[in-house]
């Protein structure tokens, strides 16, 4: 990960920039999934055009992976089952938030009574002639992300403006926001 603060590198690794995932960088992707229902999903269709669509989370308590909703009957889900690479982005522009998580998907029947009880909770997001036969889970074992928190830095913009007026000094340029990269390969809660 590439950070504009600190963050613990794995010297396994020396000259990347991977590192360790600390519990802090799981903490700010939960927060930002926490304040957003709706992803993009972009997969790879057989063409190799990427396609994008809109889903809902399912869990929005990261823990290294993502669960959606899903028509098993879809493009969306043959285009997982032959190419399970796929990029979920998430936005909150109201409080400048950016989340974009790769990773691999794959797509598993419900079991149980679970369909019934998804289709009944999240049936408004799927398409009309869904039944909760066609209901399935698509899940995504997140490999990397990258996000930007612009209200991290707004505060501490502001903190700094207002201490140098209060000491009547100049100010340095306003920093940029909070952005990190960050791999979550190999590491499974």
């Amino acid at each position: 990960m590439t950070k504009n603060n600190d963050t613990k590198l794995d010297t396994s690794e020396r000259g990347s920039n991977r590192h360790q995932v600390d519990e802090r960088e799981i903490a700010d992707v939960r927060d930002i999934l926490r304040d957003v229902e709706v992803g993009m999903l972009t997969t790879v269709a057989d063409d190799a055009r990427l396609d994008s669509r809109p889903m809902v989370l399912l869990d929005r308590s990261f823990t290294g992976r993502l669960l959606f909703l899903t028509d098993r009957r879809t493009s969306k889900a043959e285009d997982i089952a032959s190419r399970p690479m796929v990029n979920a982005s998430f936005a909150d522009p109201a409080s400048g938030r950016y989340l974009s998580l790769s990773g691999r998907a794959a797509i598993r029947p419900f079991e149980g009574n679970g369909a019934q009880r998804a289709h009944a909770e999240f049936g408004r997001w799927l398409a009309h002639d869904v039944t909760a036969d066609d209901i399935a889970i698509l899940r995504i074992d997140v490999e990397r992300g990258e996000y930007w928190d612009e209200s991290k830095s707004l505060m501490r913009r502001l903190g700094e403006w207002v201490g140098g007026m209060m000491q009547g000094a100049e100010h340095d340029p306003l920093p940029e926001s909070e952005h990190a990269k960050v791999e979550f390969t190999g590491r499974r809660a």
